[in-house]
């Protein structure tokens, strides 16, 4: 007994001396973590305003060398926001690499999120809608908005090539609510409108049940924009039927967004100009000197 109790009261100071070099240990981290996590901070900020501005390589490049932390590591985060913006620049193969590197690092719903924008990006470069609209539909989004708004408006857009466009329009529709102004939602309606005229939505997506007034409006909006197109070249003194299609579409669905896409005067048809660097509808008279 008293062999035992002379072995504990030895025992203690080595067990206060491996307490101590803990503490120490995680102390050392913790300070040596702080000035990394503000170059990561730095790194994210820089990228971001890189991105912003189209250069989206140059962004790449500032992501991927503050991802890389070492010999076989790599930080997730700052990975695929690289992996992203590669993806963006038409670079797969520099995505995929990346993405590859964390793939199984993903941790938080963040790095779930970007992981899906450049595995659905990249599907829907090869081709293939309906992978893309799969991977998207999957990903969280329980991240901050503009994240959230990136995921959906990818999301969007494979569900309308893959031939879901009431999903893609709901879509559109749920990142409209996050975005922060008039001009945003403009551009976000744009891009709904671009991507239902790329691909035309079939009339069994405009009879499906349960559609809202709005719903239809944007599925019946392309058949109502091709039939002004169709009419631009029908003969003098007859009725365009596409003015019609175009004033019947106004009558049923008045106040609805899609209506800044169609002429706004009598005798005008559109050319719709589809892509990101064509922000509006350019109009032409029917008959005149500047008939198109």
């Amino acid at each position: 007994m008293l062999h035992a109790t002379l072995r504990q009261r030895q025992a203690r100071p080595a067990g206060l001396g491996r307490a101590a070099l803990v503490a120490l240990t995680l102390l050392v981290v913790s300070l040596g973590s702080a000035p990394a996590r503000a170059d990561d901070a730095t790194a994210m900020r820089e990228g971001a305003a890189l991105s912003q501005s189209g250069r989206h390589l140059e962004a790449a490049a500032r992501y991927e060398g503050a991802a890389k932390k070492g010999f076989f590591s790599w930080d997730a985060q700052l990975a695929l926001l690289a992996a992203r913006e590669y993806a963006i620049a038409g670079e797969p193969a520099e995505a995929e690499r990346l993405a590859d590197k964390v793939r199984g690092r993903v941790r938080t719903d963040e790095e779930r999120a970007l992981l899906a924008l450049v595995d659905g990006r990249l599907a829907l470069e090869r081709g293939d809608a309906v992978a893309a609209a799969s991977v998207l539909r999957s990903a969280p989004l329980s991240v901050p908005n503009d994240l959230a708004a990136d995921v959906l408006a990818l999301r969007g857009r494979a569900q309308i090539a893959a031939g879901q466009p009431v999903a893609g329009l709901r879509a559109y529709d749920a990142r409209r609510a996050l975005l922060p102004d008039d001009a945003a939602r403009a551009a976000n309606d744009r891009e709904l409108f671009d991507q239902l005229l790329l691909h035309p939505p079939a009339p069994t997506a405009i009879a499906e049940p349960g559609l809202s007034l709005q719903e239809r409006g944007w599925l019946e909006l392309p058949a109502a924009v091709a039939g002004l197109d169709a009419s631009s070249g029908a003969p003098l003194g007859t009725a365009p039927r596409g003015s019609t299609l175009a004033r019947d579409w106004r009558q049923r669905y008045p106040a609805h967004p899609g209506a800044a896409f169609l002429p706004s005067g009598p005798g005008m048809a559109t050319v719709a100009v589809v892509g990101p660097d064509a922000p509006i509808a350019v109009l032409l008279p029917l008959s005149g000197r500047q008939e198109s």
